[in-house]
């Protein structure tokens, strides 16, 4: 069939070039109708895996002609019935009793009729309104001989085109697809994740509510072929007249899915796989809720797994490079080539906004030319020709976990494209991505007393931080670590979030977070002469190259240690690195004096560091003492020689420097010192890395 489909289309190819433009579209429209009813016959023909393989496509508008949406949809309910004697006798052996005795009333012509099961409505003897879904006859069988030869197809097609390798894809459908065969275990499910989406917890950021506003039918009784469920009445997905006429807003009830699929991958790590429209109703009550049916292939994730998904959609939302690559090797997920750039356009693609189904045409075109581009970056960095790139695949290894959770992406992709909303995944996710990461969804300031480490305060400024982080909360921060050093002594050892230390045992006050005493060590130099009049406790002295030897303050030669990294204001009332031949280091860092022609003239950097400024907006200047470095996520450390002030701000929520740049504020107004423009309300914004090397002239 896929032969015989192929060349029809050779055949219209070279057809439509002899014909006007305006008879083209009729022609190609015809096409597609044409090829997609022969699928359509022969995968309700086929039955089984093929007819899952229709609903997945039949979901896919924003990437499929509309012909192929509009016939293939009718595999998501509308399948050939089975006979009614097949039913009563699947019933009768399944539940043990006669049907009259189960049922006072037993609606023959079913609701719907799937791949797997077709579902009647009834009602129970105590009066109660069901819904029966009974298996189909034999059908585990045939399952799993499809299953059998699309594995072998798939391993050929491997074969036959190794970047077209869908191994993992076919071994994790093998893994799954038989736990759908056992209504018993669909039952379970139903239930667990009913409880999961209705329970309420309590995120005081308010970033995520308190539970999902969705239905899901209760569950009456369930063997290995039957299921009994509560009747809910409501309207199809696919059914877009009543859901104007009940005046449904498409664009919500697609939103709230999203949330309830986001909740139960983030925060529950346990989700329905199949989320194709057939598995949904709208209440016809208002507010439409979504209904949520059918959880037979359903995926459970470790708490690892969830915070690796977790980091990867949260590094694709900030456009971090190295955090995406952290969350594939969590994952496990490996590449035979280092191409992060690449990486990332393929990730994202999987949390873009969703397309309309009027846009699939023009979003297949930017899929292919996204695909073309990232080929030939390929084949530019492996030097390869283009025969040798197409076999290629750059994939060593894919986590079957992460095969699911791509495919309901891509599921609830389609069923936005087939309502026709945009759905932005970044802002509805995002928030269950984070509380991932967070460990708990209750976990807070408030609610956990340990959530700041109780280490002695060092200093009143200290105190003060630590309110500030309290008034931040978790909606800002996961986890935090904040030290300053001031004219040689710590004032602030902090850390914070859902990531601190274990508590210490013992009773008593928390000793510092570092078991190190707060003194740097360097390695051990070789001895100098000491200049003429040279003091025994000096700490810099110069050798001939005009740098800095440490020593200990008792001349030893053994290994030098140095009581500050910075040291007062050059008023002698502490030690410093940055003294007498340590100027050429200083220098060396902010790119002046003998190496001003080693930087980029009027450039934000020295020599391996950022050379901070103040006064932005009102006649910056550039600082000649004060250098640094920030992070993609936020971590930052700085040092302002001139007024004896070293900071480091680590944190692990990816956040582009804003809790940063309030921590750093607040300290340095406290000591009354200026705050370098990076942190300041007016000045650059974002990491070292993605700022420009030189103001424009």
């Amino acid at each position: 069939m896929a032969l015989f489909i192929y060349f029809d289309y050779k055949a219209v190819q070279k057809r439509v070039k002899w014909v006007g433009a305006g008879k083209k579209d009729a022609i190609w429209t015809k096409t597609h109708e044409r090829n997609a009813r022969r699928v359509l016959n022969l995968m309700i023909e086929l039955e089984g895996l093929w007819v899952k393989m229709g609903q997945y496509l039949s979901t896919r508008a924003d990437v499929l002609p509309e012909p192929y949406i509009n016939v293939l949809k009718q595999l998501q309910d509308s399948l050939p019935p089975r006979p009614l004697e097949e039913v009563r006798g699947t019933i009768e052996k399944e539940l043990g009793k006669p049907m009259n005795d189960l049922f006072a009333n037993f609606v023959l012509d079913p609701l719907a009729t799937a791949s797997i099961a077709q579902v009647h409505r009834a009602t129970l003897v105590d009066g109660r309104e069901v819904v029966v879904k009974i298996q189909h006859d034999g059908i585990k069988d045939i399952i799993l001989e499809d299953l059998k030869n699309a594995k072998s197809l798939v391993e050929w097609i491997a074969w036959a085109e190794p970047q077209y390798n869908f191994n993992p894809m076919i071994d994790e459908w093998c893994k799954e697809a038989p736990k759908e065969l056992d209504f018993n275990h669909e039952a379970e499910n139903t239930k667990a994740v009913s409880s999961n989406l209705s329970r309420k917890t309590n995120c005081e950021s308010g970033a995520v509510s308190s539970a999902v506003d969705v239905l899901i039918p209760e569950v009456i009784q369930s063997t290995d072929k039957v299921l009994i469920l509560q009747y809910m009445d409501g309207i199809r997905l696919n059914d877009n007249d009543s859901l104007e006429a009940y005046g449904v807003d498409k664009q919500r009830l697609v939103e709230e899915i999203t949330r309830a699929y986001a909740h139960q991958i983030y925060v529950d790590g346990f989700f329905n796989g199949d989320p194709h429209p057939g598995n949904f109703l709208v209440s016809k009550e208002p507010p439409h809720k979504p209904i949520l049916l059918d959880f037979g292939l359903t995926k459970r994730i470790s708490q690892s797994m969830r915070q690796a998904l977790a980091k990867m959609f949260l590094s694709c939302a900030e456009g971090d490079h190295v955090a995406l690559l952290s969350a594939f090797a969590e994952m496990g997920l490996k590449l035979r080539v280092d191409m992060p750039e690449q990486a990332m356009e393929i990730a994202t693609v999987f949390f873009r906004q969703s397309t309309t189904a009027n846009e699939a045409k023009e979003n297949i075109k930017t899929l292919n030319d996204q695909r073309e581009r990232n080929v030939k970056a390929l084949q530019e960095k492996m030097k390869m020709n283009k025969k040798e790139v197409q076999r290629f695949n750059p994939v060593d290894a894919f986590p079957g976990d992460a095969i699911i959770f791509m495919r309901v992406l891509n599921l609830l992709r389609g069923l936005s494209a087939s309502l026709n909303v945009r759905i932005v995944y970044l802002d509805i996710m995002r928030p269950f991505a984070e509380s991932t990461l967070l460990g708990s969804m209750t976990r807070g300031p408030t609610a956990n007393s340990q959530w700041i480490y109780d280490s002695p305060v060092n200093s009143e400024v200290e105190s003060k931080l630590r309110n500030l982080l309290l008034e931040l909360g978790s909606n800002k921060i996961l986890g935090i670590q904040v030290c300053a050093y001031k004219d040689g002594k710590v004032i602030i050892d902090t850390a914070a979030g859902g990531a601190i230390p274990p508590p210490h045992s013992g009773g008593g006050s928390k000793p510092p977070l570092g078991s190190h005493v707060h003194t740097p060590k360097f390695p051990t130099m070789p001895s100098k002469k000491k200049k003429k009049g040279g003091s025994k406790n000096d700490v810099g002295v110069a050798d001939k190259d005009g740098y800095t030897q440490l020593r200990t303050s008792d001349g030893s030669d053994e290994g030098s240690t140095v009581s500050a990294v910075v040291a007062g204001n050059g008023s002698g009332s502490g030690s410093s690195m940055f003294v007498d031949g340590g100027a050429k280091m200083l220098d060396a860092f902010m790119g002046v004096g003998d190496f001003s022609g080693m930087i980029h003239p009027n450039g934000k950097f020295g020599l391996g560091f950022r050379r901070y400024g103040y006064g932005a907006g009102a006649g910056e200047k550039v600082a000649t003492t004060t250098f640094g470095h920030s992070g993609m996520g936020g971590s930052t450390g700085f040092c302002d020689v001139e007024h004896g002030l070293a900071m480091a701000v680590t944190v692990n929520k990816m956040s582009l420097g804003g809790v940063t740049r309030r921590v750093v504020r607040l300290v340095c107004e406290e000591l009354g010192v200026p705050v370098p423009d990076e942190f300041s309300v007016a000045g650059d914004k974002g990491p070292d890395m993605v700022l420009n090397l030189a103001p424009p002239e």
